[in-house]
């Protein structure tokens, strides 16, 4: 008898154990696909792209720290709604976890990566397909004109991810019914309304056609669960009783004319289609215009989005009339589903265009979802995946047009010393970004400015010299050419395009000049007489450190809360015994903002201190899962989310270098050369320079009349980091004449100051 050799057996790794090299190429693609996604944010957030709302939030966050509660001002920029806090407390809690800069905080892309993740998670939920998820995902990352809201912090990230999550939890109770599916979906509402005002009356259109529709398809089935109408009622109750935007709307909606809703079709679609500004803006105003293959891509993206939904809907209504039978449109949840969501895109668009404004926001943010749903049933289905691949195509390549045309906001520091040259609580003219950049600086020092917005009157008062509104205490010009942004998201033309002399305004001084922005005040208002603070230059600090706070700060906030909630609703199986890791990951975005907004309410509401919200937003679920694994409950992980869990890390890791990198390597510093002016005393003013760089540098100040009559000039030295005082006694001369302090160095561009009136002070 032949005896065979022993063999040995090599012991099985983690690795091959959990079959990972069987499963690479799927992870491999995934990491391919999220890293494409979160490419965008990375671009706008390095172009230092502002969207001023959001430095609003963040400012009114800032001055909230010292704190046991929100802020609760109000400035033109922004009302206090106690009940749409969600945003300025998430910043908070963003504050005091990362402890960045607040520049920073504001194109930090937290929201590329979060959406990129969830529109993953919901489309692959829907349709079960990689392929369309990830063409979604790479769509929605990539369409400009969406990410520019949303790509950050803004509040338009939370609602959109509470927003995806409430669509999976939606389509789950339209297909398998039960009532904790409804406590969810109330809990989601609730959170998104504490955030915001219009996501919840999207929701509460999606919950009233999917009651609506269900109640009307079980009359030809048997089905024993029981649509109710008591919960779309409870949540109109809610938001009619609640949310006083909708009473603010109202009484907007009645002063509403023709002329505006033209103004806004003109701004919004004849000029970008057209390229130039057309005719029936008021004066000074210009319609943003991209370039044309930009302008194109977009007009094909949304082309692709909505006629196949059209047609769709179109062949069903068709169907219903040859067979008499209106269940015929709501025959299954999927069809349910997508009448939803088109009939809130109509709503939507018909109550802005009430409101004044025309808004197609449904269709780049949903219709997404629903597409890959009917496309299955066109007549050119098989063609779905070129159209797919063209629908990702035209998205990139609007970007790619879009992206060469920014130009880049003024950071909070860059507007230097500035903003403390103006009076507490006084009110500023300015560009909403620029105002946003000045209130943050100021948030700084726990202390805050107002905004007046430009419209056509005070544009042109400045523009051509004319009186200026009495409300008006200063005026800030940033030196550049990018169309200046005001309320209702209208623009006007830069103002150093209109008039290259605007600072020698007859009514107004000059007492603030860098290379990047003027401020100007009216005659009659007195000089600043305490000097700002002197800022120094910070020394670069390694990224490592902020990229570890930021990865803690994702996993405490944003991660760890709702993965909890969904491992103990899987317990339960709530959602199916094999749901995807990638939907867990969509689910688990949208819970844990709805704890985190739970949990900022509760320490808001009570007085326990907002300090609290990052550490109660954590405590809270590892205390919950501690208490029931006493109770006898084991903690087991799926291999399968093992395996797709890994790449989704490997993503993070990646976000996070880049994005801290990119963040933390952005020049922030102050402006080289400042000048301005302060009051010393009765009959004089002080001429400060300040040398912000690391080398000394000499100054020529010479002071002259409007006609070129010289009369003061000096010569200073400038040390590094210091601002240099130089008094000048005014005199009697200069009373009627127009004052010009020009300020040259030989290493930096010159700068003037420029006085109507000469102010002697008391």
């Amino acid at each position: 008898m032949r005896v065979l050799p022993s063999v040995r057996i090599q012991p099985r790794s983690w690795f091959h154990h959990h079959d990972l090299r069987r499963y690479g190429r799927t992870m491999l693609f995934d990491i391919m696909v999220l890293i494409a996604c979160v490419i965008p944010g990375i671009i706008l957030s390095q172009q230092q792209l502002h969207e001023p709302w959001n430095a609003f939030r963040v400012a009114r966050a800032q001055l909230s720290t010292d704190q046991a509660h929100i802020a609760d001002y109000t400035t033109n920029a922004g009302a206090y709604r106690p009940e749409h806090l969600g945003s300025d407390l998430i910043h908070t809690a963003l504050i005091q976890a990362t402890d960045w800069p607040l520049d920073s905080l504001v194109v930090v892309p937290i929201g590329a990566l979060l959406l990129a993740l969830g529109y993953y998670g919901v489309v692959l939920f829907l349709t079960s397909s990689r392929r369309w998820a990830a063409g979604i995902a790479l769509f929605t990352s990539w369409y400009y004109p969406g990410i520019y809201n949303q790509f950050s912090t803004q509040t338009y990230v939370w609602v959109y991810c509470l927003l995806l999550g409430f669509l999976i939890v939606f389509y789950q109770w339209l297909t398998h019914p039960k009532r904790v599916y409804e406590i969810l979906l109330t809990a989601i509402f609730l959170a998104t309304f504490l955030h915001y005002h219009t996501t919840p009356l999207w929701m509460i259109g999606l919950i009233v056609i999917g009651v609506g529709g269900s109640k009307l398809a079980q009359r030809t089935t048997a089905s024993p669960y029981r649509y109710s109408w008591l919960l779309p009622v409870s949540w109109i109750a809610w938001d009619l009783a609640v949310d006083t935007v909708l009473h603010h709307g109202w009484q907007h909606l009645q002063t509403i004319s023709f002329t505006t809703i033209r103004q806004s079709f003109v701004s919004k679609v004849l000029g970008p289609l057209l390229q130039r500004t057309p005719a029936g803006l008021d004066p000074f105003m210009v319609a943003p215009v991209n370039p044309p293959i930009a302008t194109g891509s977009t007009l094909i993206c949304l082309l692709l989005l909505t006629v196949p939904v059209g047609w769709w809907m179109i062949g069903q209504i068709t169907f219903m009339r040859k067979t008499r039978q209106i269940q015929a449109l709501v025959a299954t949840p999927q069809a349910i589903f997508v009448w939803a969501i088109g009939g809130i895109a109509l709503a939507h668009t018909t109550m802005y265009l009430l409101y004044g404004a025309l808004s197609l926001r449904v269709i780049p943010v949903l219709f997404p979802c629903i597409v890959p749903l009917v496309w299955r049933e066109q007549p050119w289905a098989r063609w779905r995946g070129p159209m797919l691949v063209l629908l990702v195509a035209s998205a990139m390549v609007g970007f790619f047009h879009f992206a060469p045309t920014i130009q880049p906001d003024m950071t909070a520091q860059q507007t230097g010393r500035a903003s403390g040259l103006i009076a507490t609580e006084s009110t500023v003219l300015s560009d909403a970004n620029l105002y946003g950049s000045l209130a943050l600086q100021r948030a700084t020092n726990h202390t805050m400015i107002n905004l007046a917005w430009i419209d056509a009157s005070n544009y042109r008062a400045v523009a051509e010299g004319h009186p200026l509104p009495q409300a008006i205490d200063y005026i800030a010009i940033a030196k550049t050419t990018k169309p200046l942004i005001t309320t209702q998201w209208q623009y006007f033309i830069s103002w150093i395009l209109t008039n290259p002399l605007i600072e020698q305004h007859p009514g107004t001084n000059q007492i603030y000049a860098s290379s990047r922005l003027s401020l100007l005040q009216p005659i009659d208002r007195a000089l600043p007489t305490v000097v700002p603070q002197v800022m120094a230059l910070e020394a670069p600090s390694s990224w490592i450190g902020h990229a570890f706070r930021l990865f803690g700060t994702m996993l405490a906030l944003f991660v760890i809360p709702g993965l909890a909630i969904v491992w103990l609703a899987q317990r339960k199986q709530m959602f199916g015994p094999n749901l995807d890791i990638r939907v867990i990951l969509a689910c688990t975005i949208a819970f844990s903002i709805v704890h985190l907004t739970g949990i900022s309410y509760l320490v808001q509401l009570t007085g326990i201190g907002i300090e609290w919200i990052s550490g109660l937003t954590l405590l809270v679920p590892i205390v919950g899962l501690v208490l029931v694994r006493l109770r006898g409950q084991s903690f087991t992980i799926a291999p399968r989310w093992w395996r797709y869990g890994i790449s989704v890390l490997v993503v993070i890791i990646a976000w996070i270098g880049f994005a801290t990198n990119n963040v933390m390597a952005q020049t922030t510093s102050l402006p080289p050369l400042e000048t301005f002016t302060t009051q010393a005393r009765a009959g004089a003013i002080t001429i400060h320079l300040a040398n912000n760089t690391t080398a000394p540098m000499q100054a020529t100040v010479v002071i002259e009349t409007h006609d070129g009559t010289t009369l003061m000039t000096s010569t200073q030295q400038l040390l590094p980091s210091t601002v240099t005082p130089l008094t000048w006694e005014i005199p009697v001369t200069a009373d009627d004449h127009a004052i010009v302090i020009r300020v040259m160095t030989d290493q930096q561009p010159p700068l003037s100051l420029w006085f109507a009136h000469i102010p002697r002070g008391n």
